[in-house]
């Protein structure tokens, strides 16, 4: 991992205090790249899901995206395009296709990050990035699923719990417990190899405290948060 560097700035909302800056590196420029590339993916994807009032956001958005897509592009090389178009191509058949497995349509985005994490990297530091890319990727799918199951069931819109559950994904409107104790059992099976994961990362550098401190406690209070009908 890069060691971070700051420097300190003031904001327009508090010019009066000087705030801590991450000083960009070669790390925040490919991450800054990889997410303006997904969020153009998202954006496509809202704009062939979403009919009426619902549409108008990724409409007004397209442009933006365009070219913030346009600039990853001249980030990431070819390959690294190619590629990442195709791992979310497979996720979106399956979506199409009205896959009814959760760990499925999960383990598919979760390929796409796991791909994208362990760019550039090699050997043990390759296989451990790969793995968080893998089970992050997968633990997000999943929450959003979950997140989103009361309004996809309201609108008839994809997703795989409502396909794989059926009438008894939803119970007066909200989250059933059968689906809330089945993704409650599926997901620590990702969380516990995200752990071990974890767990190999060097002890000293600044930033594996704030990642285990993720994983440990971030991770799975923002599922229980979503259970609850907040937003995490």
């Amino acid at each position: 991992m890069i060691e971070p560097e700051f420097t300190k700035f003031r904001c327009i909302a508090h010019l009066a205090v000087e705030k801590p800056l991450l000083c960009p590196n070669s790390a925040t420029e490919f991450t800054a790249a990889v997410f303006a590339s997904l969020a153009a993916a998202k954006n496509d994807d809202d704009l062939a899901d979403e009919s009426g009032l619902r549409r108008i956001k990724p409409i007004i958005l397209a442009p933006l995206m365009a070219h913030m897509k346009k600039c990853a592009e001249k980030k990431l090389s070819e390959e690294i395009t190619h590629t990442t178009a195709t791992l979310l191509e497979k996720l979106t058949q399956l979506e199409k296709n009205g896959c009814p497995s959760a760990d499925e349509t999960s383990d598919a985005f979760g390929d796409v990050l796991g791909y994208l994490f362990s760019l550039g990297l090699d050997g043990e530091k390759r296989d451990i990035a790969e793995t968080f890319g893998r089970c992050v990727g997968k633990f997000i799918y999943i929450c959003d699923a979950v997140d989103d199951l009361t309004e996809d069931k309201k609108r008839s819109r994809y997703n795989p719990l409502l396909n794989g559950w059926g009438d008894m994904a939803v119970s007066d409107g909200r989250i059933s417990d059968i689906v809330k104790e089945s993704v409650r059992t599926s997901v620590p099976i990702s969380l516990e190899a995200l752990g071990e994961a974890a767990e190999k990362l060097n002890e000293c550098h600044i930033m594996t405290p704030i990642i285990k401190n993720i994983v440990y406690l971030g991770l799975p209070a923002s599922l229980e948060k979503i259970f609850s009908g907040e937003k995490a």
